[in-house]
């Protein structure tokens, strides 16, 4: 539940979806969100499988922005500020990357992976990119 929005994301079966306004059936692969405060149900029939890492503890990109990575890093590592230079947001990432590795493990394949300095502060737990090159 993210700002009046329920999301429920089926990675496989069959699910009864049941709001006030209205009941959706919802199959493999698709996705419904429910929005309280205009109380509207929208139904999509394909949603990225980064949806459910959560449970699969697996994220995958192809070609995603650094930024897209790093904030989707952040939501399954809320406790942990990582920073990146303007510069490197909107370099490319294809790969996939096991959540039960860790923050530290999965930044620093991402660094090594854009030829960066990843630094660590681990009483703010923080990091920071440096330097790095890509192809946007």
């Amino acid at each position: 539940n993210i700002d009046n929005h329920t999301y429920v994301s089926v990675n496989e079966g069959k699910v009864r979806f049941t709001t006030p306004s209205g009941t959706s059936i919802l199959t493999a692969g698709t996705q419904a969100d429910y929005n309280a405060a205009t109380q509207s149900l929208n139904t999509a029939t394909e949603f990225s499988k980064n949806t459910i890492a959560y449970a699969t503890k697996q994220l995958s990109y192809n070609g995603s922005s650094l930024r897209t990575v790093v904030n989707d890093l952040k939501l399954h590592f809320p406790q942990y500020n990582i920073e990146i230079p303007a510069t490197m947001a909107k370099c490319k990432i294809s790969g996939d990357y096991n959540l039960e590795e860790g923050i530290h493990n999965i930044l620093l394949v991402l660094a090594a992976t854009l030829n960066a300095e990843l630094t660590f502060n681990e009483k703010q737990h923080s990091a920071s990119f440096v330097g790095g090159t890509c192809q946007l």
